[in-house]
């Protein structure tokens, strides 16, 4: 096995459900994993220790960052609604959460292979802050989901949360 370290850039893009995907435009995604494990103390003799341990996944998070504000990111931070052509008008807090089919598709720029994420479904929160005037750095999205079960995908040793997929490079 070879050790290689990884940057990647690329392009996130994101579907209600089996919607057609739209790219986030500039962005950034971070997924992280939660454990929830349970120990059974070893009481029988001096010094303690374990006699059994089981570790399950807890839940799966997936943050992205959008650093592209426009009226559709917009309303996927705030569960909007777009109305309008030219100047277009975001009606926050009207819809309940939906489940949201994510993807990146983009290169390692350490040796150029090839990296896809699919994460089949996410259920966004509504973005904690909103950018407003009175900062020094760019406007930035920030949104926190929740990597659900898909029960449409089966079969022995495939996820039902998302699959990561590297190509070497020609």
């Amino acid at each position: 096995m070879t050790t290689t370290a990884m940057l990647l850039t690329g392009i996130i893009k994101g579907a209600v459900g089996a919607g057609t995907p739209v790219d986030l435009g500039n962005a950034a995604l971070d997924l992280s994993i939660e454990e929830d494990t349970k120990e059974l103390s070893d009481y029988q003799n001096p010094g303690g220790g374990s006699i059994a341990s089981v570790s399950r996944i807890k839940s799966v998070t997936l943050k992205l960052k959008l650093w592209s504000i426009n009226a559709e990111n917009l309303a996927l931070a705030t569960r909007g609604t777009v109305s309008g052509t030219g100047t277009q008008t975001v009606e926050a807090l009207t819809k309940t959460a939906e489940d949201w089919h994510i993807t990146f598709d983009g290169v390692n720029e350490v040796n150029g292979d090839a990296v896809t994420y699919d994460f089949y479904k996410v259920k966004f929160s509504p973005a904690s802050s909103l950018p407003g005037p009175g900062t020094e750095d760019f406007a930035v999205l920030e949104l926190t989901g929740k990597v659900l079960k898909d029960t449409s995908k089966t079969g022995a040793g495939v996820s039902q949360y998302f699959k990561a997929t590297i190509t070497p490079a020609a």
